[in-house]
Protein backbone atom coordinates (compact mmCIF):
# COMPACT_ATOMS: atom_id res chain seq x y z
CA UNK A 1 0.00 0.00 0.00
CA UNK A 2 1.52 3.30 -1.10
CA UNK A 3 2.34 6.12 1.31
CA UNK A 4 -0.25 9.29 -0.10
CA UNK A 5 1.14 13.02 0.63
CA UNK A 6 -1.65 15.73 -0.97
CA UNK A 7 -0.29 18.35 -3.19
CA UNK A 8 -1.93 21.48 -3.62
CA UNK A 9 -1.13 21.17 -7.55
CA UNK A 10 1.17 18.90 -10.05
CA UNK A 11 4.76 18.94 -9.16
CA UNK A 12 7.25 17.50 -10.91
CA UNK A 13 8.59 15.07 -8.31
CA UNK A 14 10.29 12.00 -8.22
CA UNK A 15 9.13 8.55 -7.42
CA UNK A 16 10.13 7.49 -4.41
CA UNK A 17 9.96 5.22 -1.57
CA UNK A 18 10.14 5.37 2.42
CA UNK A 19 10.50 2.44 4.07
CA UNK A 20 10.39 0.08 1.29
CA UNK A 21 6.66 1.84 0.48
CA UNK A 22 5.66 3.74 -2.63
CA UNK A 23 5.08 7.56 -2.04
CA UNK A 24 2.28 8.32 -4.16
CA UNK A 25 1.31 12.25 -4.62
CA UNK A 26 -1.84 12.99 -5.16
CA UNK A 27 -2.46 16.58 -6.16
CA UNK A 28 -6.58 17.74 -4.56
CA UNK A 29 -8.34 21.12 -4.94
CA UNK A 30 -9.93 20.98 -1.64
CA UNK A 31 -9.36 19.30 1.90
CA UNK A 32 -12.30 17.50 1.36
CA UNK A 33 -10.18 15.62 -1.24
CA UNK A 34 -7.88 14.76 0.81
CA UNK A 35 -7.95 10.71 1.65
CA UNK A 36 -7.59 9.59 4.79
CA UNK A 37 -4.25 8.49 5.93
CA UNK A 38 -2.36 10.65 3.89
CA UNK A 39 0.49 11.96 5.79
CA UNK A 40 1.18 15.49 4.73
CA UNK A 41 -0.21 17.82 1.99
CA UNK A 42 2.55 20.19 -0.02
CA UNK A 43 1.58 24.05 -1.08
CA UNK A 44 3.00 26.25 -2.75
CA UNK A 45 3.71 29.70 -2.44
CA UNK A 46 0.74 30.79 -4.26
CA UNK A 47 -1.96 28.61 -3.20
CA UNK A 48 -3.74 29.24 0.02
CA UNK A 49 -3.98 27.05 2.90
CA UNK A 50 -5.91 28.85 5.11
CA UNK A 51 -8.13 27.98 8.29
CA UNK A 52 -11.36 26.94 6.35
CA UNK A 53 -8.88 24.49 4.72
CA UNK A 54 -7.10 23.31 7.72
CA UNK A 55 -10.07 22.73 9.49
CA UNK A 56 -11.36 20.25 6.68
CA UNK A 57 -8.33 18.52 6.56
CA UNK A 58 -8.99 14.72 8.06
CA UNK A 59 -7.82 13.90 11.35
CA UNK A 60 -4.42 12.33 11.58
CA UNK A 61 -2.87 15.51 9.57
CA UNK A 62 0.89 16.58 10.91
CA UNK A 63 2.42 18.50 8.41
CA UNK A 64 1.90 20.97 5.65
CA UNK A 65 5.10 21.25 3.81
CA UNK A 66 5.30 24.86 1.63
CA UNK A 67 7.02 24.29 -1.11
CA UNK A 68 9.11 27.56 -1.10
CA UNK A 69 10.88 29.82 1.44
CA UNK A 70 8.08 31.61 3.30
CA UNK A 71 4.82 30.34 4.94
CA UNK A 72 2.76 33.37 4.24
CA UNK A 73 0.35 31.33 2.58
CA UNK A 74 -0.67 28.81 5.55
CA UNK A 75 -2.97 29.84 8.55
CA UNK A 76 0.21 29.12 11.10
CA UNK A 77 -2.93 29.76 14.23
CA UNK A 78 -5.21 27.56 12.52
CA UNK A 79 -2.39 24.65 11.84
CA UNK A 80 -0.84 24.90 15.35
CA UNK A 81 -4.43 24.47 17.15
CA UNK A 82 -4.69 21.30 15.21
CA UNK A 83 -1.09 20.12 15.90
CA UNK A 84 -0.52 20.24 12.12
CA UNK A 85 3.67 21.46 12.03
CA UNK A 86 4.34 23.70 9.03
CA UNK A 87 7.68 23.54 7.27
CA UNK A 88 9.20 25.14 4.52
CA UNK A 89 11.93 25.36 2.06
CA UNK A 90 14.38 27.63 2.95
CA UNK A 91 17.00 27.60 0.83
CA UNK A 92 16.27 27.60 -2.88
CA UNK A 93 18.95 30.76 -3.92
CA UNK A 94 21.17 28.84 -5.96
CA UNK A 95 18.25 27.54 -7.71
CA UNK A 96 16.78 30.32 -8.44
CA UNK A 97 19.42 32.11 -9.54
CA UNK A 98 20.15 29.77 -12.28
CA UNK A 99 16.96 29.96 -13.60
CA UNK A 100 16.97 33.79 -13.42
CA UNK A 101 20.14 33.62 -15.39
CA UNK A 102 18.46 30.62 -17.36
CA UNK A 103 15.30 33.10 -18.25
CA UNK A 104 17.93 36.21 -19.36
CA UNK A 105 19.63 34.44 -22.14
CA UNK A 106 16.66 32.46 -22.81
CA UNK A 107 14.75 36.21 -23.41
CA UNK A 108 17.91 37.73 -24.77
CA UNK A 109 18.95 35.00 -27.52
CA UNK A 110 14.83 34.37 -28.38
CA UNK A 111 15.18 31.01 -27.76
CA UNK A 112 11.78 30.34 -27.46
CA UNK A 113 10.57 32.05 -30.73
CA UNK A 114 13.92 29.66 -32.27
CA UNK A 115 12.57 26.55 -30.42
CA UNK A 116 9.19 27.60 -31.94
CA UNK A 117 10.48 27.76 -35.39
CA UNK A 118 12.02 24.43 -35.29
CA UNK A 119 9.21 22.59 -33.78
CA UNK A 120 7.29 24.13 -36.69
CA UNK A 121 9.72 22.68 -39.56
CA UNK A 122 10.57 25.74 -40.76
CA UNK A 123 14.18 25.51 -40.46
CA UNK A 124 14.23 21.64 -42.97
CA UNK A 125 11.61 23.64 -45.16
CA UNK A 126 14.71 26.95 -45.60
CA UNK A 127 12.18 29.72 -44.21
CA UNK A 128 14.04 32.30 -42.90
CA UNK A 129 14.84 31.99 -39.09
CA UNK A 130 13.85 34.70 -37.18
CA UNK A 131 16.67 36.33 -35.34
CA UNK A 132 19.19 35.67 -32.74
CA UNK A 133 18.40 38.23 -30.27
CA UNK A 134 20.92 40.07 -28.58
CA UNK A 135 24.72 39.15 -27.56
CA UNK A 136 24.90 39.04 -23.35
CA UNK A 137 28.49 38.76 -23.53
CA UNK A 138 30.08 41.41 -22.43
CA UNK A 139 27.07 43.08 -21.53
CA UNK A 140 26.95 44.70 -17.75
CA UNK A 141 23.35 43.26 -15.61
CA UNK A 142 22.62 44.77 -12.40
CA UNK A 143 21.11 43.04 -10.04
CA UNK A 144 19.12 44.06 -6.99
CA UNK A 145 17.64 42.96 -4.19
CA UNK A 146 17.18 42.57 -0.77
CA UNK A 147 17.79 38.62 -0.32
CA UNK A 148 21.25 36.39 -1.40
CA UNK A 149 19.47 35.72 -4.37
CA UNK A 150 20.89 38.71 -5.64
Amino acid sequence: MAKIITLSRPLPLPQIEVGGEAVEFVPVSSAAEIPTGALAHISTAIDPVDAAFIAGMPEGQRLIANFGVGVDNIDLAAAAARGIVVSNTPVVTEDTADHAFALILGAARRVGEGERYLRAGKWSAGEVPPALGTRVHGQTLGLVGFGPIA
